[in-house]
Order: structure tokens, then C-alpha cells, then sequence
């Protein structure tokens, strides 16, 4: 059998899946030996290969239905590193970082042979693991600790860098623009800075941005700023809400516009645990203002900004895209990060309720991390480009094992964990610069992941179905 020209290889190419395939036996000569004693291999296949990671060991052995095989051929030669030995299986350890790519394994014997299609990709050094037919692109690098990721109608990302205060954009190309959209003044404690990012539904027309942060006089402050229409115009940023409450630890941060219009901020206990249940305090709560800063009359107590209270440190929350449903992480001290799901007027027991408590109703908690893993980003999948619907996965990243966990929820509000597994492990460096810090989905579906120095984005191959993570 002679090898597929440049030009049959790419129709071929055309028609790999990322995922390995099981395909019929072909045959340079008969199929049977006489008395049928010895055959040919009919049919062959590896298992699902996941992504490689650069400089591990790797050993994948096939299984071959049929004669057993005596010689075994590959096209092209395999990532460096790796090669096939005399029993098919794929061994080595990669040394070079490889995108997606099709290979054909040939496995013959003197009766004929069979074919078997691949594709195996070696992953950036900061990515040790990733989830079979996704593959990871940088979108930016060298940055500061952008901290959350918002996206545009027309596919733009701005996002916010916790220590300098710089609002940034990436251009819908994958550009990152040089100048900033506006700068803040932020303050530079450990959980301190830029921390909320937040895009009105009406962005498009209006060009508001709103942002969270914390300053140099511990106060936590709700901006607004307009984009510029000009390159020469300098964006002036508005007060919206002062004076919220902040400390050198547990500051939550995340700002989000509801499916009301209204605006969420998570405000953690400031490292002062009984402000979470204390009357008349902001602390440890979830907060909700009008668009203007003001209190909404449907607010569970009348003239405040409390929406839920008795949460320790919540990073991050996220609406269902179809429900509307608002869902949250929160970190605990020792035991038991959370999901949770919030409703007005909930309470979620931090440090503990008070039997003079206003808020005495428990908020309900979907799934709990022991030992640790403090979660820091949360995004609902938007069921684009995906064999997902909207809202049925829920994607978390956790700051202590650097990874990105897919939870498959089910029941009628998503609110049953129906499965968890992992989706993607970035590889622990002295520096902490693989941390993941913020997610979110763009608007073709694509999951993006910023960690302490860089934005990823995941991208997935091999047509219109991904299955679930084997992991």
C-alpha cells in the first residue's frame, strides 16, 4: 500500500475527528488461510487520546480485532518524542509542543492489514492536562492579574487587572489594544484593586462599563465609565455607589448585571467572620442596587443594598442563562468551598445564624470541596458550538489545585450536580503564575481562562459533538 499524496492527505485530514476512530480492515491480500487458521487484522483502535503533556511519559496500547499484527507503519512521523514499537503501542515522552494533528498507524501481517486513524496534540508547557477533542490557544500574555472577563455583544473582552487598575480590550480579531479603556485607582493590598467587571444588557449602545475596586482608603467603590469615541478622548470615570466595606482579607469582588437589569456585588466578610450576620452591616453579603446606585424597593430590607447574607468570601457568581437563576461560589475557611444557589432574603450560615438573625431562612447548597480548592471563577456554558444545551454545564476554576472542574447539572432549575469531572490542570509553577483567577464563555461558546500572567482560550475540534471529559 502506498502512502496518501499531499493533497489526499488533506481530504483525509478533512474527515479526522479528534478522537480516535475504529475503521474497517483494508486488505493487500486474502483475508483467510486456508482452513482459516490465520487472518488478517479486520479492525483496530486506540483509546480516546486526551491532549499530551510536554515531558511526561506516555504509553497507549491499541487493541486489534482479527489476525495478529507483525509490522506496524505510521504517517507522518509522530510529535517528537514518540514513536510506535512492534506491538502497536504508542510510547515516548514528547518533547515539543504540538497543535492537533491526524496520523494514520498502519498494523499488517503477511494476510493484510488495517488502518487506524488518530489525533494527538502535545500541550503548551503551562497546560498539563485538557479534556479529549479541546485544545488551548493563548489570546494574551504578560499581563497583571486580570482577575475577571467579560464579553461583548460583538465578541470583544474587556477585562480588568487586579493591582493596576487598567481596564483592557481584546479586539474581536484576538488583539490586545495597547491602551487601556480607563484606569482606576486601586489600592494594593493581597485581595485588594480591580476586582469587578460588569457590562450593562444595552453595552452595545450605551458603552458603559461598570467596575468594582477597592482603594488605597480601604473603600470599596462601584464605578461607571463610558467608552471612548475617540482615541483621543480620555474616558472620566463616575461614582455610581462609596463607601462600601473592605479589609486586608475575604473582599469577594465580583460585580454582575441581572437578568433584572439590576446590579449584584459579592462583598466578603473582610476577614471579620461575625460581619456576615451582623444587622446593618454589607459585609459578607450579596448586595443589589439599581443601575444609578440606589436601593431597589423589592429588596428584602427596606432601604438596603441586602440582597443575601452569611457568606465567608464569595468570589465569584453567575446567572443561568435560562433560568436566570443566580448561582455563587464561596470560599471557606477550612472545609467546605461551596456552590450555592441564591435566592433574596437567604442566609448561608456564616460563621453561624443568630436566633435574632432577620435573615433566619438557610440558602441552599448544591456541592461542597473538602479539602479546599478556593474557587474563583464561575460561567455557565451559553450551549454554542457545543453538544450542550444552554445552562446545562457549569465550568469552576479553583485557585489551590489549579483546575478547571465541569459540573453536568440536571432537574428543572439546574440545580442537581448530576456530574463532576475534570476539565482542564494547568501546571503548578514556583512563580503562581497558572493560577486561574476569572472564566467565561465568549459568544461562539468557547470557554476562556484568565490565570495570574495570561487569558487562554479553549477551542474544540473535530466537528459539532464534544462528549463529556473521560477524566
Amino acid at each position: 500500500m502506498q502512502f496518501l499524496h499531499s493533497s489526499a492527505r488533506a481530504q483525509r485530514d478533512a474527515l479526522l475527528v479528534f478522537t480516535c476512530l475504529t475503521l474497517s480492515a483494508c486488505f493487500d491480500g486474502a483475508s483467510t488461510a486456508p482452513g482459516g487458521a490465520s487472518i488478517a487484522p479486520k479492525a483496530g483502535q486506540y483509546p480516546e487520546i486526551a491532549p499530551l503533556a510536554l515531558g511526561e511519559p506516555v504509553d497507549i496500547a491499541p487493541t486489534i480485532d482479527g489476525g495478529q499484527p507483525d509490522e506496524w507503519q505510521v504517517f507522518p512521523s509522530l510529535p517528537i518524542g514518540l514513536s510506535v514499537g512492534a506491538d502497536g503501542r504508542i510510547q515516548g515522552t514528547p518533547t515539543r509542543t504540538t497543535s492537533p494533528d491526524g496520523f494514520t498507524i498502519i498494523a499488517k501481517n503477511s494476510y493484510g492489514q488495517t488502518r487506524v486513524d488518530v489525533n494527538i496534540a502535545v500541550l503548551p508547557e503551562d497546560v498539563r492536562g485538557l479534556a479529549p477533542t479541546y485544545w488551548v490557544e493563548l489570546v494574551a500574555g504578560e499581563l497583571e492579574l486580570p482577575v475577571k472577563l467579560r464579553f461583548t455583544d460583538d465578541g470583544r473582552l474587556i477585562f480588568g487587572e487586579l493591582l493596576t487598575g487598567r481596564i483592557r480590550v481584546v479586539d474581536s480579531d484576538g488583539k490586545l489594544r495597547p491602551t487601556p479603556l480607563a484606569t482606576l485607582p486601586v489600592g494594593h493590598g493581597p485581595q485588594a484593586g480591580l476586582l469587578g467587571i460588569a457590562l450593562p444588557p444595552d453595552h452595545l449602545t450605551s458603552r458603559e462599563v461598570y467596575a468594582y475596586t477597592i482603594g488605597n482608603d480601604d473603600l470599596g467603590r462601584v464605578y461607571k465609565v463610558r467608552e471612548a469615541d475617540s482615541a483621543n478622548e480620555t474616558p472620566v470615570p463616575a461614582l455610581v455607589v462609596g463607601d462600601l466595606p473592605s479589609g486586608t482579607i475575604n473582599n469577594g469582588g465580583d460585580l454582575e448585571f441581572g437578568p433584572d437589569g439590576k446590579l449584584y456585588l459579592t462583598v466578603g466578610d473582610c476577614g471579620i467572620d461575625v460581619r456576615a450576620q451582623r444587622d446593618g452591616d454589607s459585609a459578607g453579603r450579596i448586595l443589589r442596587f439599581n443601575r444609578d446606585g440606589s436601593i431597589p424597593q423589592d429588596n428584602p430590607v427596606a432601604s438596603s443594598f441586602e440582597w443575601c447574607r452569611g457568606l465567608r468570601n464569595a468570589f465569584d457568581m453567575a446567572f443561568h442563562p435560562v433560568t436566570g437563576g443566580l448561582f455563587a461560589i464561596d470560599n471557606a475557611s477550612l472545609a467546605e468551598d461551596r456552590l450555592i444557589l441564591v435566592s433574596a432574603g437567604d442566609n448561608f450560615g456564616w460563621p453561624e445564624i443568630p436566633a435574632t438573625s432577620l435573615f433566619q431562612r438557610r440558602g441552599r447548597t448544591l456541592a461542597t470541596w473538602t479539602p479546599n480548592i478556593a474557587p474563583t471563577g464561575i460561567a455557565w456554558h451559553n450551549g454554542r458550538g457545543a453538544n450542550t444545551t444552554a445552562g446545562a454545564d457549569l465550568y469552576i476554576a479553583s485557585y489551590n489545585d489549579v483546575k478547571i472542574r465541569r459540573l453536568r447539572m440536571g432537574g428543572s432549575a439546574r440545580d442537581q450536580v448530576e456530574e463532576e469531572r475534570s476539565f482542564l490542570e494547568f501546571r503548578v509553577k514556583d512563580s503562581g503564575a497558572n493560577v486561574p483567577l476569572g472564566i467565561a464563555i465568549d459568544p461562539h461558546g468557547r470557554l476562556h481562562i484568565a490565570t495570574a500572567t495570561a487569558i487562554w482560550r479553549i477551542v474544540r475540534h473535530g466537528g459539532d459533538v464534544a462528549p463529556m471529559p473521560t477524566k
